[in-house]
């Protein structure tokens, strides 16, 4: 999740081809797509009581758009993946921290279960920032599949 929020305006600046103005205006649309995405998948996993397929379903979501955003060549792809990859990155999220609530009885345990998992979560921000590096901004196939091998 973090590596979308923090470095989107700079892939869709440098490794797609767009302004910087466009850039930060285009960065605004896959955070509002996810929302409805994750409203959509809690519900219905509310529902119907399942937990584990939304899991799975809102990973997988998140490796393929991840993917299209790192290995696909032209532009509008590319950044269909950045909505994919972050709506499965924040519904990760979402989706779990509900499962373990619903798992764990004592406000105690929820509370402290629920901080491990945002810490673990916060990881992510410092893994991505160490991972996409200025270096090899042009090439970050190796980059992205450190990535999705960290959200399966």
């Amino acid at each position: 999740m973090y590596a979308f929020s923090f470095f989107l305006p700079i892939i869709l600046r440098e490794g797609l081809g767009y302004s910087l103005e466009l850039s930060f205006v285009l960065t605004a649309f896959p955070p509002c797509f996810a929302v409805v995405v994750v409203m959509t998948v809690s519900w219905l996993a509310d529902k119907y009581r399942a937990r584990g397929l939304p899991v799975i379903g809102q990973g997988l979501l998140g490796i393929v758009g991840l993917c299209m955003t790192g290995f696909l060549d032209s532009p509008v792809p590319r950044y269909i993946g950045t909505f994919l990859g972050y709506a499965g990155a924040v519904g990760l999220v979402v989706t779990s921290m509900s499962w373990m609530a619903n798992n764990l009885r004592g406000d105690g345990k929820r509370a402290v279960a629920t901080a491990i998992m945002i810490s673990i979560s916060g990881v992510g921000g410092i893994y991505s920032s160490l991972v996409f590096r200025q270096q090899v901004r042009y090439i970050y196939s190796r980059e992205v599949e450190n990535c999705a091998d960290r959200d399966l």
